[in-house]
Order: structure tokens, then sequence, then C-alpha cells
């Protein structure tokens, strides 16, 4: 809220003051973020100081008006997408963002009180500063979440498309060692083409992370997705599903390369008798 009578001058004042100490405060907090927050230490110094610039400018203008900005109006989609390119958690996000208003808040109270700021402006301004960092810290949560949800989607756009150009004989050979490099798979070792239809109650989402968590319990290694309603991908050996129902096909061994198909035909795929033979869950078509 606005100040009494008279207080506008001396806030201004204060505002002045903390404004010419952005930068070295802005140092030690840098310094402070890297010592305590080690996923900070991979965020580059130059993008460190513009978002404490613009977490400043937004602090002055809360202290200036007595006012916090509603949660849509904290812009903070950008930030949050590098944060999760980056690999820094959501918690280590919220920590730095709340160091760096406390540095604020204390500064502010500081400069307030060396300059005889109206003791009651001082409690308003204060609390103002406390209820932004709560608010902001809502909308940081909010937005680095849906940063990971998009995150997630376009990763798994893109482990299908790889596999499906992989499974097909479609990629080149620099796209085929990308890939691997970035999913895990080992070049000079075989794998198999895999194809399973899940039924009864579980989806092929549920049937993808029980092929997964069942192969690596295993330590074999595999590359899975769902596509087009089954969960295709390769795989180093004949997995196990647990408690599942499936019907499932394995295609012959085989080593990723340009124009290698590794995707079995049509009665393969589906499950045939000479290829899978009846397992705990698989049902062979």
């Amino acid at each position: 809220m606005p100040g009494p009578p008279g207080a506008t001058e001396p806030l201004e004042m204060v505002i002045a003051a903390m404004a010419a100490q952005r930068s070295n405060v802005g140092g030690r907090l840098h310094a402070d973020l890297t010592d305590h927050i080690p996923s900070y230490r991979t965020v580059p110094r130059e993008l460190l100081d513009q978002i404490w610039q613009r977490h400043f400018q937004r602090a002055l203008a809360v202290v200036r008006e007595g006012r916090v900005p509603a949660p849509e109006d904290f812009d903070e989609a950008d930030v949050a997408r590098d944060r999760v390119t980056r690999g820094v958690p959501l918690s280590d996000g919220l920590r730095a963002f709340r160091r760096a208003l406390s540095a604020i808040r204390d500064l502010f109270i500081a400069e307030a009180t060396e300059r005889g700021l109206d003791p009651g402006v001082i409690v308003d301004r204060t609390t103002c500063l406390w209820e932004l960092a709560d608010v902001a810290s809502v909308r940081i949560a909010t937005v680095h979440r849906q940063a990971e949800v998009a995150s997630a989607l376009s990763d798994a756009r893109r482990r299908a498309g790889f596999l499906r150009g992989l499974l097909h004989g479609t990629l080149s050979a620099t796209e085929i060692h990308s890939g691997a490099a970035i999913y895990g798979l080992d070049l000079s070792r075989p794998y198999r083409a895999i194809r399973a239809v899940p039924y009864g109650k579980a989806g092929p989402d549920a049937l993808e992370r029980s092929l997964l968590v069942h192969g690596r319990s295993q330590g074999r290694s595999a590359l899975l997705t769902v596509l087009d309603e089954a969960v295709a991908g390769v795989v180093e050996a004949k997995p196990e599903i647990g408690d599942l129902e499936v019907t499932a096909g394995l295609g012959p061994p085989g080593r990723p390369g340009r124009g290698a198909q590794l995707l079995p035909g049509r009665r393969e795929a589906a499950g045939s008798r000479p290829r899978v033979r009846p397992a705990r869950g698989v049902r062979p078509e």
C-alpha cells in the first residue's frame, strides 16, 4: 500500500541506494549460489546476471508501489525452460530464487533503517517482499513443471522418431550413431526388434515401463517406445514381462546399421510360433 504523506521522497532515496548496490549484492549472491547449489554451476554467469536484474527490478517496483504483481504477470517461462534443459531441479531453482529475494529484502531493511524511513513503511514493504517471494515461488514452480512436461513430450517424440527410423532402416549412419550415443545403444552388439501389444487391463505405457524395468534388472539394455498403440523397439535378449499379459514378437538378432531393417515381418511382429515360444503371460498368435 502507499506510504504515509511525505514518505515518497525518503522511499525514493532508499530505492536509489538499493539500485547502487545491485551489482555488488549480485556478485555475492552468485558466489553464494555456486557454493551452496551445485546445479547452478552449469548456468552461465551472464544468464544469472540477467535473471538477477529481472528479480531486482521487480522487487524495486514492489518497494516503490507497495503492491505485489498478480501471478500471471510473472514471465518465467524462458528461465524455466533453461533450468530444465540444464538439468537444474525445481527445488534448486526455488532455493536460488528465495536466496535472491532474501538478499534484496535484507538490502532494503538496511538502507531503509539507515535513512530513517518511516517504520510503518518499512514493515509494509518488507511484508510485500515476503509476499512477492511466495507468489513468485508458486509461479516459478508452475512454469517449471510445465517446462518439464513439454521437455518430456519432446524427448518422447524424438525417441519415437529415432526408433521408427531404426526399425525400418531409414536412418543414415550419422543419425544412427548420434541416436545410439544419446539413448545408450552399443552398436557393436546385436539387438532384436520387439513388438508387443498388451491385452487385459494393462495399457501400452505400463507394458513399456515393465519391459524396461525387467530388462535393466537383468543387465540387458533396451530402447522402447509406444508406436501405434503397441510397444516397439530393440532389446538385447528376450525380455521378461512379469505378470503382464501380452501378444509379443521378436525379430532375429542384428546390428543396427544404415539400411538394415530390424523390424520383423507382420507374422513375426505379431508373435509367430517359429520365432517366439510361449512364456508366462505371453500369448503367441
